[in-house]
C-alpha cells in the first residue's frame, strides 16, 4: 500500500502557516481545520470555507472541558512566566538570592502548570468538533487522521525550558547565599531572632 505525499511547498505551507494550533487536519481529513486552545476552525466540506469558533473569554465557545482545563492551566502558567520577568525589578529591592529563589520556584509553578495543560489537552480529543475533522476513529488520547500541530510541541519544550530554568535559579539562589561574608550571615540570623 502506497501513501500519498504532500508536495514539499505545501507541506511547509501547512505546517508555517498553522503553527498556532495544538491539532489539525492532515491529508486524510475530510475537510480543513484546526483546534488551538480556545479556538477552532472547521473548513465547510461543499465551500471550503472556514468557520472559526471559540474565544477565551467565551468558555462556552470552547467545544470540550478538557480544552478549558488546559487552558486555565497553560494560561495560569503564562502569567507566571510573565511575573518572573517581571520580578528581575525586585534585584533592586531585595537580596539576589531571595530573588533567584522566587523566580526558581515561579517557573517550577509554571513548568507544572504546562505539563497539566499538556496531559489534559487530548482528553478533549473525543469531543464531537474534534471528531467531525478528524474522523470517527478519534477518541480521548487517540487523535484518528489529524496530526498534532507545533504549538502543542512547543509547549511541550515549554515545560522543559521552565523546569531547567527554575533549576538554575535555584542554584544561583544557593550559590548566592554560599558567597555572602560569615559576618553577614550571622547578623542576618541575629535579626531573624
Amino acid at each position: 500500500m502506497m501513501s500519498k505525499l504532500l508536495p514539499a511547498q505545501e507541506a511547509a505551507r501547512i505546517y508555517h502557516t498553522n503553527y498556532p494550533y495544538w491539532i489539525g487536519d492532515s491529508i486524510d481529513t475530510p475537510q480543513a481545520g484546526y483546534f488551538g486552545l480556545f479556538s477552532y476552525c472547521i473548513g465547510n466540506a461543499l465551500t471550503g470555507e472556514l468557520i472559526c469558533k471559540g474565544s477565551p473569554l467565551d468558555f462556552g465557545t470552547i467545544p470540550s472541558s478538557a480544552f478549558k482545563t488546559a487552558m486555565f492551566f497553560v494560561g495560569i502558567s503564562t502569567f507566571l512566566i510573565i511575573g518572573t520577568i517581571l520580578c528581575f525589578s525586585l534585584f533592586f529591592f531585595c537580596n539576589a538570592a531571595t530573588v533567584y529563589k522566587v523566580c526558581a520556584w515561579m517557573q517550577l509553578a509554571a513548568a507544572t502548570g504546562l505539563m497539566i495543560g499538556c496531559l489534559i489537552y487530548p482528553d478533549g480529543w473525543d469531543s464531537g468538533e474534534v471528531r467531525r475533522l478528524c474522523g470517527d476513529k478519534t477518541d480521548k488520547y487517540t487523535l484518528g487522521a489529524c496530526t498534532v500541530r507545533w504549538a502543542y510541541i512547543l509547549c511541550i519544550i515549554g515545560i522543559l525550558d521552565a523546569l531547567i530554568l527554575s533549576f538554575l535559579a535555584f542554584v544561583l539562589g544557593n550559590r548566592q547565599d554560599n558567597l555572602l561574608p560569615s559576618d553577614f550571615k550571622a547578623e542576618s540570623k541575629e535579626e531573624g531572632e
